[in-house]
């Protein structure tokens, strides 16, 4: 008993220590900036992969879902741990392997602490737009 009450005084002296060291500064509910983009340019019928990059948010929780066509999707999918920042805050990379059609879209819904509603980043196929005719 006497051990662990010597070890919650240590633990007490090194959390007043992180307090002052962080300016006593509580920490806040930062929402996330989230950008969704192919990982190379899209060729329909050849597979790619989505990735869903949620960037600048803390503290590092966050809930990450995929939708094709509203639905949720979960085969495949991977994801990086959270990547601190040198400001003190968090990134995070989730990745969702597809083919593209012309049919199906896409989402990446993340909801967060900082957020009041969950936010859905939309992709779906778009035909490259015909190069100029020049005369």
């Amino acid at each position: 008993a006497q051990g662990a009450l010597a070890n919650m005084a240590v633990m007490k002296a090194n959390l007043d220590i992180m307090i002052k060291r962080s300016n006593n500064t509580p920490n806040t509910n930062v929402p996330p900036e989230v950008t969704l983009l192919p990982n190379k340019p899209v060729e329909l019928g050849e597979p790619n992969t989505l990735i869903c990059f949620i960037d600048k948010f803390s503290p590092p929780v966050i809930s990450v879902t995929w939708l094709r066509n509203g639905k949720p999707v979960t085969d495949g999918v991977s994801q990086t741990v959270f990547l601190p920042r040198n400001d003190h805050l968090f990134r995070k990379f989730h990745y969702l392997p597809f083919l593209p059609t012309t049919e199906d879209v896409y989402d990446c819904k993340v909801e967060h602490l900082g957020l009041n509603e969950p936010l859905l980043k939309h992709w779906e196929y778009e035909a490259p737009a015909p190069l100029p005719e020049t005369t």
